[in-house]
C-alpha cells in the first residue's frame, strides 16, 4: 500500500468472467498455503464452500494404495477461486486508482532491466511504457520478465533445463477414490507418472508427466 502498483495481465478481469470459462487447475494447500490465504481477509472462509478438505497423500502402486502422509489439514481448490478472491480484495481496498492500476487484457512485450521500463500492449490499443522500481514476473512458462533477466544476466543465477513434459486434464472421479486425499500414481500409464486432485461435482484433475527421452504413447 505504500507504493503505486501496476498489475499487468493478458487475461480479462477474473471477477468479470465466469470461472467455468477460465482455464482450470486444481492446487492442494497445506498448512503454509492455508496460512498465506488466511492473510487475505475473508478469503479462507469464502473458499470453504468451493473446496474439498485434504487430509494427506496416498500412493497407488498397481491395485494397492498406501497412505504416505496424514493429518495435513489442508484443502484442494481451483486456483481461479483464489485469484478471483485476491483481485476482489485488492480492488476493494482504499488504495484507489492512484495506488493500484489493473491493466487487464494487456500483454507484456518487452522489459528493459537497465532503464527499468516495461513495454505493454492493451487489447485494441497502442503500446505503453511503464516505469518500475520493483518488477515481479509471475507471467508463466513463456515469461517475458524471466527472458529479460536471462539475456542480461544482471545477477548471479542458475539455469537448468526441465527434462519433463506435463499434461493436465479433467476426468470423471475414479470409483472408490477417497476425495479427502491427493493421490500419487507412479507408472499410472506407460512412461507416465501421475497425480490426481479431486474436484467438486464428481470429477478429478489428473496431471501426468513423462521424461523427454521416454515419450508417452502417441495416443496420449
Amino acid at each position: 500500500r505504500d507504493h503505486p502498483t501496476a498489475l499487468v495481465d493478458a487475461r480479462p478481469d477474473p471477477t468479470s468472467v465466469p470461472l467455468t470459462q477460465q482455464r482450470s487447475w486444481m492446487i492442494a494447500m497445506s498448512q503454509h498455503g492455508v496460512a498465506a490465504v488466511d492473510r487475505v481477509p475473508g478469503l479462507l472462509e469464502a473458499l470453504e464452500g468451493v473446496s474439498l478438505p485434504c487430509q494427506g497423500l496416498k500412493m497407488h502402486v498397481g491395485r494397492r494404495a498406501f497412505t504416505v502422509q496424514e493429518g495435513a489439514d489442508g484443502f484442494v481448490v481451483d486456483r481461479n477461486w483464489i485469484i478471483a478472491g485476491m483481485v476482489r480484495h485488492m480492488t476493494g481496498t482504499d488504495a484507489g486508482p492512484e495506488r493500484l492500476q489493473c491493466l487487464w487484457k494487456t500483454k507484456c512485450l518487452y522489459v528493459d532491466p537497465e532503464a527499468r521500463t516495461l513495454t505493454v500492449k492493451p487489447e485494441g490499443g497502442p503500446n505503453q511504457e511503464l516505469e518500475y522500481d520493483l518488477l515481479l514476473g509471475c507471467d508463466g512458462i513463456r515469461s517475458v520478465v524471466r527472458n529479460a533477466f536471462l539475456k542480461d544476466r544482471l545477477f548471479e543465477m542458475e539455469l537448468t533445463d526441465c527434462f519433463y513434459w506435463m499434461k493436465s486434464v479433467h476426468v470423471p472421479l475414479p470409483p472408490g477414490l477417497d476425495t479427502q486425499y491427493v493421490h500419487l500414481m507412479p507408472f499410472a500409464m506407460p512412461n507416465i507418472n501421475g497425480i490426481i486432485l479431486p474436484e467438486l461435482n464428481g470429477t478429478a484433475n489428473f496431471a501426468g508427466g513423462w521424461a523427454k527421452h521416454q515419450p508417452c504413447a502417441p495416443e496420449l
